[in-house]
């Protein structure tokens, strides 16, 4: 079978083919990769965007095309006709596609559409990003949405044009989601949002495989952990939360030893004020304003085995944010049997059963946040079982064969459907 994968990064084949370092996102592309083609019975090409356009074939020889990409929310004219001109080229039997988020999902949608293969695209959801801006701003003061630094000036990027990024960004996902007729999903608030976007889209349920290092033996210890520490996956954008978690931060120093370590790019650096955001300045008026700087560590970005270990080291691991589908952070903190409270927004409740596997709270009530928490650093007894549990449920989750056979069901069903032999 004859696939071709669109993604928003460059898988490691492709990396290494180019002489490019392993991109630390987009995981769960490599997961499902590394599995199919276990099975020896498909012929992958691979289109992702870089900075210049690039084509080759990996050492598993599989054909790949890196096209040049502009600003993520801009959509760019003359690349369908690339498009276009690949799929004519490698004729594939499925066009699978992760994520909208991104204008080149329509615009391979439409470049389908042009040689005839509409019917054979399946669109994978990723995050919906056009809901996703309608929770951009929450939880944030009015007075600091339209403030800037420089570097917001230079780049047009500050906190309201982030989300009117987001939003033009969606416009452009919900024509993709309208040009389609078949999606794969994970929870049902990705299935009920597609649904809404288009009625008569088809759904594929599918869970994602996560990477490799997350399924070791090696879990999550009360014994071993390191008591008071709270682990949070990324912060980048308001969306994220972290805002609220600095909250929750500073009801939990009164009582405890807390230390918040904040995995990705961090917010707060070395740089000069007006070469960082204006979310990062916020943040860090927060920080001043509760004297929270020797309760928070930020790490910087972490690759996998980075993130495994810092998992193993906190006492809970967090997601505030103030909207998700299904986080990976989560997941993965799961299948590590970390304890986990998380915002109950998207999808989140179809991973985690609150009192059972995590605490959910509600989303910008960082007080419940703080109170779950608590919960877990005095009751040892609570932190074991919830570890348990998760350990059990997100192994099911994210069951390697179960979900990669998932994929091959759906491709098969579509090919079916179109009634290509």
């Amino acid at each position: 079978m004859k696939v071709l994968w669109l993604s928003n990064v460059i898988l490691p084949d492709v990396a290494e083919n180019e002489g490019l370092p392993v991109n630390i996102y987009g995981g769960w592309v490599t997961g499902l990769f590394n599995e199919l083609r276990l099975m020896n019975k498909f012929n992958f090409c691979f289109v992702a965007p870089f900075k210049k356009k690039r084509h080759g074939i990996t050492k598993h020889m599989h054909q790949y095309y890196l096209f040049k990409t502009r600003e993520a929310h801009k959509y760019i004219y003359g690349l369908q006709r690339y498009f276009v001109k690949i799929l004519k080229k490698e004729n594939p039997d499925i066009i699978h596609i992760f994520g909208s988020e991104f204008p080149h999902a329509l615009i391979m949608a439409e470049a389908a559409k042009k040689v005839g293969l509409a019917d054979r695209v399946l669109l994978n959801l990723q995050g919906i990003i056009g809901l996703y801006a309608l929770s951009f701003f929450d939880g944030l003061p009015k007075n600091i949405i339209n403030k800037y630094t420089l570097r917001d000036l230079i780049k047009n990027d500050n906190i309201y044009q982030q989300k009117m990024k987001y939003l033009r960004r969606g416009m452009y996902e919900f024509k993709a989601l309208r040009a389609i007729s078949h999606v794969s999903g994970r929870t049902g608030w990705d299935r009920a949002a597609a649904s809404a976007i288009n009625p008569n889209i088809e759904y594929h349920f599918a869970n994602e495989i996560l990477r490799d290092n997350f399924y070791s033996s090696k879990k999550w210890s009360y014994e071993e952990c390191q008591k008071y520490t709270i682990f949070m996956s990324q912060s980048a954008h308001p969306i994220k939360g972290l805002h609220f978690a600095l909250e929750a931060l500073n009801i939990l120093k009164n009582d405890f030893d807390v230390h918040l370590r904040v995995a990705g790019t961090p917010l707060i650096n070395n740089k000069s004020a007006h070469r960082q955001t204006y979310y990062a300045i916020y943040i860090k008026e927060l920080i001043d304003e509760y004297n929270l700087s020797k309760y928070i560590t930020f790490t910087g970005e972490l690759n996998a085995n980075e993130m495994h270990d810092e998992y193993l080291k906190a006492h809970v691991a967090i997601c505030p944010s103030s909207i998700e589908n299904s986080p990976n952070s989560m997941q993965e903190a799961g299948l590590l049997g970390v304890p986990r409270v998380a915002a109950e927004v998207g999808g989140t409740s179809s991973i985690i059963v609150h009192n059972q596997t995590g605490f959910l709270y509600i989303h910008d009530e960082p007080d419940m946040l703080a109170d779950y928490i608590k919960d877990i650093f005095t009751n040892e007894e609570l932190a074991k079982k919830m570890s348990i549990e998760s350990i059990k449920d997100t192994s099911k989750l994210t069951d390697k064969k179960a979900n990669s056979m998932a994929i091959v069901s759906a491709y098969e069903k579509i090919i079916n459907m179109s009634g290509k032999i």
